[in-house]
């Protein structure tokens, strides 16, 4: 469930890295506000969907938590009869916790961890064969099993007045297995992150230094070859200087070393 979302166009690099050369999108959590609700959605294509979001308490207590929870499902269409799914059968289940902690003094805790599990086949329907139409072709399968899992949290210890530490981290593990006929693919992609702050505000200034590790690890059972695991730390700056009453100026610098494709500047 999300609150809103905020769209950076370009210039993001400096913060988020060699992968934001194009921008960040960023996809703000909707916070906990004491509301159950309940989705449920049906297609004419056999689509059901349902979903719930359960959360509290929103009164004065500094912990709150929210539960997103769905279940998703369609069976298989061969739409215009050629023995071939147009629409894929799918079955998803996604469980989402979160916990958020804040004692209203300027430290805060979010924790949040995730998982989903799905299901797809497409390829032939059940008498289609391949090619399509012919009467001496074979069926051929085509499906993806995914299993994602992750976990993250960010916290903000308030020093003083006007600085404060702020750390986020975060590790996500997808398992998939591709089928393509008598081809079976298993892939493991693991990637984590880890990122320390340290700003405050100085007369018209407000600054913050910080340093970044993230790891990328893909490994392919059938394609070795594709394995790879890439280290990249880093380090970036960032100030916003108030030069007026409607103008602010902004300058921010980044290094990061990728192991594997040398040294971004930015």
């Amino acid at each position: 469930a999300f609150q809103r979302r905020e769209i950076l166009p370009d210039g993001a690099s400096a913060l988020y890295g060699a992968s934001a050369l194009g921008g960040v999108i960023n996809f703000v959590s909707r916070r906990p506000d004491g509301r159950h609700e309940l989705l449920l959605n049906q297609t004419h294509k056999g689509g059901t969907d349902a979903a719930l979001w359960w959360s509290g308490p929103v009164d004065e207590d500094p912990l709150k938590y929210s539960v997103v929870t769905s279940l998703h499902r369609q069976t298989s269409q061969d739409v215009d009869d050629d023995g071939g799914a147009d629409m894929a059968r799918f079955e998803r289940v996604v469980v989402r916790p979160r916990v958020h902690w804040d004692d209203g003094e300027g430290n805060e805790l979010f924790v949040t961890a995730g998982a989903m599990l799905e299901d797809r086949e497409g390829g032939t329907v059940k008498g289609g064969v391949v090619p399509v139409g012919s009467p001496s072709g074979t069926p051929f399968e085509e499906a993806l099993r995914t299993r994602r899992f992750d976990v993250g949290t960010t916290a903000r210890r308030r020093l003083s007045d006007d600085r404060s530490l702020s750390m986020r981290a975060s590790y996500t593990h997808r398992d998939a297995t591709q089928v393509f006929g008598d081809v079976r693919e298993p892939s493991r992609f693991d990637t984590a992150l880890a990122e320390a702050t340290y700003g405050g505000e100085s007369g018209a200034h407000s600054w913050l230094v910080g340093m970044v590790f993230q790891q990328e690890r893909y490994r392919n059972d059938t394609f070795p070859a594709f394995d790879f695991t890439y280290d990249v730390p880093g380090v970036f700056a960032h100030d916003e200087i108030r030069a007026g009453e409607h103008v602010t100026v902004s300058a921010s610098a980044r290094v990061d070393r990728h192991d594997e494709y040398g040294t971004f500047f930015s």
